[in-house]
Parts: C-alpha cells; structure tokens; sequence
C-alpha cells in the first residue's frame, strides 16, 4: 500500500491552491504517480514535487501533470475534466507571480529609509536607495511595467536605485516610490525632504 501523501504547504497560499487542484485532478482520475510516468516526460517524484505546495512546477510540469489526468479520465468529454485542466494555467500564473512577491519580500532590508533626516541630494538619493533594498531590490524592468515607462524608463530607475542620480522632477521621485511600494499617507515625508532639499515644486 503506498504511502499517503504529505499535507499540502500552504506558505504560500497560491502556491498551496495550485497543488491542491493538481492533486484532485489526480484523484479523479484515480491514477498513482507511477501511472503519470507513463504519459508525461516526467519521473514520479518530480510529479509528486508539482503538487507538494512548497515548490513551482514549470508550466510544462503543470500542464503534463493536468494532460495526464484529462486523457485517463473515464469520460473525456467530462466538461468538468476541461475546465479543471485549463484551470492550472491560471493558478500556476497566480502562484507565480505570488512566489516572486514572497522572494522579494524575503530579500528585502529591515532597514527604514529615513527621508526626514536628509539634508542634502546624498542623503536623499540614500533614503531613496534603502526604500528600494526594504522593497526587495525590485528589478529596473519591474518598476518600470509597474508605473510606466514613460514616468520611470528602465534605465532611470536602475541608475536611482543604485544611488548613482536621483529624479530630475517630482513626478519621476512620486514613480520611484510608487514602485518601491511607498504611496498614500507613506509619501508624506518624503514629499517633506523633496521640500526642504529641492524647494516646492511649482
């Protein structure tokens, strides 16, 4: 008799969601991981791995595992069979984008950015770069899909974050914090420091 599996993690809810979905596929479709080896192009441990909750599958682990359990389902034409297997496209996205949030945050600085202690454009532009460590060091790219390049290209935002320049306008300094996660009443000081080093925008 094979061992029952161990409870899904659900550190990550996502990810624990994605998993528990897989597994009630395969229990549908009453198959062991030995079975699955048969019609996909993985071993019965990476399958077991997939749906675990502590780890993200590829998208082609993902999409075999789901394949799997369609084509030995007893009705194939099972409306529930297809809409379950496309289904795990969706939740893999969501766990994703969830995993990438959770190494952020795990990266990120205890440290705080102090902007009410700067006195000059050095002590900004350090503020500036502590709010992005305490963010997780998201990359150039992300801040920039996240307020739009136009506001914050690439470019500028990897030589702000790495303390090399700092915004040339208010609306480019409001962007970077934006995407460093600090918006609303958070602003409020460092629209203070912005005052105090560069004047009041007019």
């Amino acid at each position: 008799m094979a061992r029952p599996e161990a409870p899904i993690d659900y550190t990550v809810p996502e990810l624990g969601r994605l998993a528990e979905h897989l597994r009630a596929m395969r229990y549908r479709a009453r198959l062991s991981y030995a079975d699955m080896t048969l019609c996909t192009a993985y071993s019965a441990a990476h399958l077991k791995r997939a749906a675990s909750g502590k780890f993200l599958p590829a998208a082609a682990v993902a999409t075999q595992y789901a394949l799997a359990c369609l084509v030995n389902s007893k009705d194939k034409e099972d409306k529930e069979d297809y809409d379950a297997a496309r289904r795990v496209r969706l939740l893999r996205e969501e766990a994703a984008v969830a995993v990438e949030q959770a190494k952020r945050r795990a990266r990120g600085s205890t440290v705080l950015p102090k902007p009410q202690y700067a006195r000059d454009l050095a002590d900004l532009s350090g503020a500036m770069r502590d709010a992005w460590c305490r963010a997780g060091k998201p990359p150039a790219r992300a801040m920039e899909k996240a307020v739009g390049g136009h506001l914050l290209p690439r470019t500028t935002a990897n030589v702000i974050s790495n303390g090399r320049t700092v915004p040339r306008d208010l609306r480019q300094y409001v962007a970077f914090l934006g995407a460093c996660d600090i918006c609303g009443s958070d602003l409020a000081p460092w629209f203070r420091a912005w005052s105090k080093i560069r004047g009041r925008p007019t």
